[in-house]
Formats: C-alpha cells, structure tokens, sequence
C-alpha cells in the first residue's frame, strides 16, 4: 500500500514539475526539426515516440490513477469520436487498425503534451520563436540558392531541401507555419496597438515573404493555405481595411506581373482525376461504409500511389464511417473556431486548405502534417474555452 502511495506521490510530481514542461517543449521543438535535418524517418519516430509520447502517456496514467479528470471542449470529443470511428473502419476492413489505433493515441498524447507546455509559457513561447527564426533563416537560405539558380539559368527553379523537406510542398507548409505563428500571434497584434502604418508595414512584410516560400517551392498547396489564412485574418482579425487594401494590391500584383506562370510550370495538375480515379475504385472494389482494403500497391490512374488529398484519402482509407464521423469533428472545429476569432484556429487554416490537395490522410507516423496541421490544431481547440469565456 505504501509503495502505491509513493508511485502515485512520484508521478504527481513528474505531471506538475516544471523541468518535465520545460522537457517536452524542447523535445517537440527538436522533433520539429527533425524534418529538416534528419534523413532517416525512422530515427524521427523514434524521437517522437520515446522522449515525448511515452512520457505524456506516463504522466497520463498517473492521471488516471489519481482520478484527475481530463479536460477538454466539444471539438476534442469529436476529434476521439472520428479516431474511434475510423478505428472501427479499419479494423472491419482490415486495413491495418493497430497502426491507426497507435498514431491517433501519439495525436491524443501529442494533445495533452501540448497542454503541458503551455504551463511553462515563458519557455513554451521561446521554442516557438526559435521555430520561427529557423524558418525565417530558411526562407532566406531558399531565397539565395533560388535566385542564384535563376541567374545562372534563366529557369525558375523549384528550391528541394533535406531530409522531410525534401518534399517542396511539406516544406514550403512547415516554413510558412512558423512564420505565421510569429506574426498572426505576435507580431500584428503588437503592431496594431503601435499605429496603423506600422501595421502596414507588417503586413506587408508577412505576406510578402509567405507569397515568395511559395514561389520559391512552386508549392500550389501552400498558395492555397496562405489564402485561406489572409482570409481569416480580413475577417476575424483587426484593421480590416488595410488588411483588404494589401490583399487587393496583392492580387492585381499577382495576376498582372505574370507569377502565377511560376505555378503553371509544372504543368496541369491531375487532381481531379485522381479523385475520380479513387471514387470509381471504391465503387468497383471495396465498401463505401469501411474504405479500401489495402491489398498490395494501389496505383491510381496507375501511377500515382496515394489520392493526394487527405480528405479524399479519409474517404478512400476509411469509408463513410470515417468520413462522416470527420465532418461532424470539422464542423464542431470551425463553429468553435469562428466563435472564439482564436489566432491558433485563423494559423490552422493554413494546414486544413492545404489538405484539400496533398497527401495521404491525416493519420499517420510522425509526419510533417504534425507541424502545419496537428499542432496549430490542437493548440487551436484548446484556444477555443479561454476566448469563448471572454
């Protein structure tokens, strides 16, 4: 009896002990950075697993033992809600339901880890602003190689870096991320109370340097969540005149010097092939209610492995029992979030956009739509109680 008590007396003091917030918020901030310097995904995963899920899943336990209660809001219930859902479509399909089951526990931890950081909020906003000066010293290493590429050329290059980054579009995402955290956060807000010129000058500077990651990496899928994102901030954020004046001038700019021929170069995209491609495939082949069975390599249009739209990919990995139970988190999430103007939730539409044309579902290991989606996300719907209390 004694010895329970000392275990539960230690694991109180490990949940509640600073050095353990201040742990996993670095722990996260290497993660993070991962994806830009470290080739192999599996020594990535294994950082996330061991030195960030399996402490929160510790700490979460002694929760548990000590009947702590687990807070949440609506959105959280339908995120598990989807996660059970989904579970139940793979596990009916047999489409591999334990490798679902553990990367949706590692976004439920993830969750709660988050949570923790914010405890220590001094250093949990320091690792943000150290993500978003690397970001800013990327987008300016981009900016070197690309334009000395296209002096060299003539051609317009589209910038590849290392290891995740590899992936033009995941980097061009993770990039602007960081850099609209610093300013949609931080920056605008303090530059609204400093003066209206001021704020213009941000502005300016913030979506300029978005708009040229986007070139750089010829990323259409971060055109599209950088958007949505200036979108949001015209309507639930502050000075919106100017803030339409800038978006308007952005958009004549755009069109009448000819930039979006950069984003042409690749030539047409068969999205919305592929999309058919998978929809006739489930039809022929599989069930609508649990998803596609994944037996061997499924090429679409034969050749293209994955429906390059997580939404789709939903659909296609976990049928209308995963979909729908998707569409009612999404609609709990953007009530919430237009409610509540959180700058997490206008920051998350950067991820959620984006989806709409590129990768494989939301589910997944380590991965980095844990940066512009899962992350912003999460700190969104936890956002969503203190604005909504105001």
């Amino acid at each position: 009896m004694q010895s329970n008590l000392k275990i539960i007396t230690f694991l109180n003091k490990i949940s509640n002990d600073r050095r353990v917030h201040i742990y996993l918020a670095i722990v996260l901030l290497i993660v993070a950075m991962s994806f830009f310097i470290i080739d192999s995904a599996k020594i990535r995963n294994n950082i996330f697993y061991l030195f960030f899920v399996v402490p929160i899943l510790i700490i979460l336990l002694s929760n548990s033992i000590r009947g702590k209660p687990f807070e949440s809001n609506t959105s959280f219930y339908f995120l598990s809600f989807y996660f059970l859902c989904g579970f139940f479509a793979t596990l009916f399909s047999d489409n591999e339901p334990l490798s679902f089951f553990r990367h949706s526990l590692c976004v439920l931890a993830l969750f709660y880890g988050l949570k923790l950081c914010q405890r220590d909020a001094k250093f949990y906003k320091a690792a943000g602003l150290i993500y978003a000066i690397v970001c800013l010293i990327l987008m300016f290493i981009v900016f070197f190689y690309w334009q000395e590429f296209y002096f060299k050329t003539g051609h317009l290059p589209r910038i590849q870096l290392y290891a995740a980054a590899s992936n033009p579009v995941h980097a061009s995402l993770m990039i602007l991320t960081g850099w609209l955290v610093f300013w949609i956060r931080y920056g605008l807000p303090k530059l609204v109370a400093m003066g209206r010129f001021q704020y213009l000058c941000g502005f300016i500077i913030m979506q300029s340097l978005a708009f040229f990651t986007c070139i750089s990496f010829q990323s259409r899928a971060g055109l599209l969540g950088l958007s949505a994102v200036t979108a949001a901030w015209l309507i639930l954020g502050k000075e919106r005149k100017l803030t339409f004046f800038v978006i308007m001038a952005s958009v004549l700019a755009f069109f009448f010097t000819d930039n979006y021929e950069i984003f042409l170069n690749r030539g047409v995209s068969y999205r919305l092939e592929i999309w058919q491609d998978v929809l006739s495939y489930i039809n022929n082949t599989s069930s609508w209610i649990t998803g596609i069975k994944q037996e061997g390599d499924i090429l679409y249009l034969g050749k293209f492995h994955h429906p390059h739209s997580a939404y789709i990919s939903i659909l296609a990995h976990t049928g209308l029992l995963g979909i729908v139970s998707f569409l009612f988190f999404s609609c709990a999430y953007f009530i919430q979030g237009i409610k509540s103007r959180s700058t997490w939730f206008i920051i998350s539409l950067l991820g959620w956009v984006a989806l709409l044309v590129t990768s494989n579902g939301i589910i997944d290991s380590p991965h980095p739509l844990l940066i512009y989606f899962w992350i912003p996300t999460l700190l969104a719907i936890q956002d969503y109680p203190k604005h909504l209390c105001d």
